[in-house]
């Protein structure tokens, strides 16, 4: 589960302002933070042969059903983002992911990938962006820190996963991704 960090290094390529790809380390491969009741969480998908097997290229891993992963990281995200503004919009197209069973690694991230772009990265939300930086700035200035649900107890926490993004967002995302952008990339 990619993390906010990736697509806000997505959105910098997108926009041009960054030429490179963001570099994903295999401890990234298979796990994801969001933040529940309890705290920080990591959400690990067991691989088929154990950790030594994220070695191997990436297109390759395979994914073990070990521990019924699929329903304690359903249960988790519900638990953490049930009561979110967005969980009740998308909860539909992120369920589906974690019900079906996945042979590898690549085509699970593939499908996170596929439903957070189509939220985040919309045409229609993309093509309204404006070419000015200081209107850009002047939009997504509200979004610097988004609302999370535990930020009363713990503040406002960095790092996690994007669907923790997403579902306190939804798509206005591409905001807060916006002013990271603008406030840790140089132009090229």
């Amino acid at each position: 589960m990619a993390s906010v960090d990736w697509y806000a290094d997505l959105l910098a390529q997108r926009l041009g302002l960054r030429q490179e790809a963001t570099v994903v380390t295999t401890a990234d491969l298979n796990r994801g933070r969001i933040m529940g009741a309890n705290g920080l969480q990591t959400l690990s998908v067991p691989i088929a042969g154990g950790g030594r097997n994220l070695r191997r290229p990436f297109a390759t891993i395979g994914v073990s059903e070990h521990g019924s992963w699929r329903r304690v990281h359903w249960g988790a995200i519900f638990s953490a983002y049930g009561r979110t503004p967005y969980y009740e919009h998308y909860e539909h197209l992120f369920r589906p992911i974690w019900s079906q069973p996945w042979e590898r690694l690549s085509d699970l991230n593939e499908a996170l990938h596929r439903v957070i772009t189509e939220i985040v990265f919309s045409a229609e939300i993309i093509d309204a962006l404006p070419s000015d930086r200081a209107e850009l700035e002047r939009l997504s200035s509200d979004y610097a820190d988004y609302w999370q649900l535990s930020r009363a107890k713990d503040g406002f926490v960095d790092g996690l996963s994007a669907i923790d993004m997403v579902f306190s967002l939804g798509p206005q995302s591409v905001f807060h991704l916006l002013h990271r952008v603008l406030h840790t990339h140089k132009s090229e």
